[in-house]
């Protein structure tokens, strides 16, 4: 090989190189991004692990599901995703955990359906439901059998939006001793 050869070669390389440091350097900086928002998750939801083992596993679901979350977010910028409580569980365990009566409910859903047709005078185009205090913060409510009185109490709270009885004011949940 020539020396203009191995001169060409060599600065191939170093250009190479060049362009590879900065990209481990990102890598490096996303690893410890990611460790501290793990630990930060960790910590604000009280998770604990039982050895290294689950610790770098949970690392793992969690290093996927915050991937999925940026997809989406790039996807839909309207909303918001991120971490959750739920951010270190699989789809398997979460839906294992929060989807009682799922397959039933798809089912439910694949019938067919009779086509109700009503004839709808004098509603409004649309109607802002969070101008009239209608919606309520989300209510983290764990598994369903675990719901309580508060969903059926919310409806009935919420139908009072479209017509108020009188002698039942809206929030009738808030008062309801657990």
């Amino acid at each position: 090989m020539s020396g203009w050869a191995r001169a060409l070669l060599l600065a191939a390389v170093l250009v190479v190189m060049a362009c590879l440091v900065p990209a481990a350097t990102a890598s490096l900086h996303a690893e410890e991004t990611l460790a501290s928002q793990f630990a930060e998750f960790k910590q604000k939801h009280g998770r604990v692990y039982e050895s290294a083992a689950e610790e770098a596993f949970r690392l793992s679901v969690f290093r996927e599901n915050l991937f999925l979350a940026r997809l989406h977010a790039a996807a839909n910028p309207h909303a918001t995703f991120g971490v959750t409580p739920f951010s270190d569980l699989t789809r398997e365990e979460f839906r294992s955990r929060y989807h009682n009566g799922a397959a039933h409910f798809a089912a439910a859903q694949e019938r067919a359906r009779v086509p109700v047709n009503v004839e709808v005078v004098g509603a409004p185009a649309a109607v802002d439901w969070r101008a009239r205090g209608a919606v309520t913060a989300v209510k983290d409510q764990g598994q369903c059998g675990r719901a309580g009185p508060s969903p059926p109490l919310a409806t009935l709270s919420a139908s009072g939006f479209c017509r108020p009885p009188a002698d039942e004011p809206v929030g009738a949940d808030a008062r309801v001793v657990r």
